[in-house]
C-alpha cells in the first residue's frame, strides 16, 4: 500500500505479481551464466534452479491468470 499510495488496484497487484515471475526467470538465467561461465563463488546451478522453481510455481498458480487478466484490462 505504501508503494501505490493506497490500496492497489487489480492491474497494480497484477504487474506487481508477474514482475515477480519475471524477476525469478531473469535471475536463472544469470545463474545459468554463472554456471556455464565456471563461476566458483557459489552452487550457480542450484541457485537458478531454486529461481526457477519458484517462478513456474508462481505461474502455475490460478491466481496468475487472474493477475494476467487484471494487467490486459488495465483496471
Amino acid at each position: 500500500r505504501a508503494y501505490c499510495g493506497g490500496n492497489p488496484s487489480a492491474a497494480e497487484m497484477g504487474r506487481m505479481v508477474i514482475y515477480k515471475a519475471m524477476s525469478d526467470l531473469l535471475w536463472t538465467l544469470w545463474g545459468l551464466i554463472q554456471h556455464a561461465d565456471g563461476n566458483p563463488a557459489e552452487d550457480f546451478w542450484a541457485y537458478a534452479e531454486a529461481r526457477f522453481n519458484r517462478c513456474k510455481a508462481l505461474m502455475q498458480d490460478p491466481a496468475f491468470a487472474v493477475h494476467v487478466a487484471a494487467v490486459a484490462s488495465g483496471k
